[in-house]
C-alpha cells in the first residue's frame, strides 16, 4: 500500500522531502485526493453523457416496446382465441383417446369372440366334409332296403301260399 501511495505522489509531481513525517503524510493524502478530485472532474462530465446516452436508449426501447404491445393487442386476441381452441381440442382428443381404448378394448373382445365362432365353424366344416356317417348312413339305408325287398318277396309268398290255402280249404269244402 505504502508503494502504491509513494508512485501516486511522484505521479502529481510530490518530491522526496514532501514526503516525509507526518507532514509529508498529509500532503500525501491531499496530493491524492486532489488526483481523485481531478479525475474525478475529467470523469464526471462523461458519465454524465453515458446516463443520458442510457436514459434516451431506454426511453427508446420503452417506446418500442408500447409500439410492440399496440401492435401486438390485436394478435393477442387471436392468439388467446388460438389457445382457447387448443385447449378445447386437447381435451377432445382426450375423450377420444378414452373412446378409442375403450371401441379397442371392445373390438378385441369381439375379436375373440369371432375367432372362437370360427373355430367351432371349421370343425363343423370338417365334420360335413367328412363322408364316414353319410357312407354309413347309405349303406344301412341300402341294406335296410335289400331287407325289405327280402321282406316283400316273403310277404308275397306267406300271401301266396295263405290264397293257395284258403283255395284248398274252399275247394274242400
Amino acid at each position: 500500500k505504502f508503494e502504491q501511495e509513494t508512485a501516486d505522489m511522484w505521479a502529481v509531481g510530490a518530491g522526496p522531502e514532501e514526503m516525509e513525517g507526518w507532514r509529508g503524510r498529509m500532503d500525501r493524502h491531499t496530493a491524492m485526493l486532489k488526483a481523485h478530485v481531478d479525475t474525478g472532474k475529467w470523469v464526471a462530465p462523461r458519465l454524465e453523457r453515458t446516463r443520458a446516452a442510457m436514459a434516451e436508449g431506454l426511453d427508446a426501447i420503452r417506446a418500442r416496446e408500447r409500439l410492440l404491445n399496440q401492435a401486438a393487442e390485436p394478435r393477442r386476441d387471436l392468439l388467446q382465441r388460438c389457445m382457447t381452441g387448443l385447449e378445447e381440442a386437447a381435451a377432445r382428443q382426450a375423450t377420444a383417446t378414452q373412446a378409442l381404448a375403450l371401441v379397442q378394448r371392445e373390438h378385441d373382445v369381439v375379436s375373440e369372440e369371432v375367432e372362437r365362432s370360427r373355430e367351432a365353424l371349421e370343425q363343423k366344416q370338417a365334420q360335413l366334409q367328412d363322408r364316414s356317417p353319410l357312407d354309413k348312413l347309405q349303406r344301412s339305408i341300402r341294406h335296410l332296403r335289400r331287407e325289405m325287398e327280402g321282406l316283400e318277396l316273403k310277404m308275397g309268398v306267406a300271401q301266396h301260399a295263405r290264397w293257395g290255402r284258403a283255395r284248398a280249404e274252399a275247394e274242400v269244402r
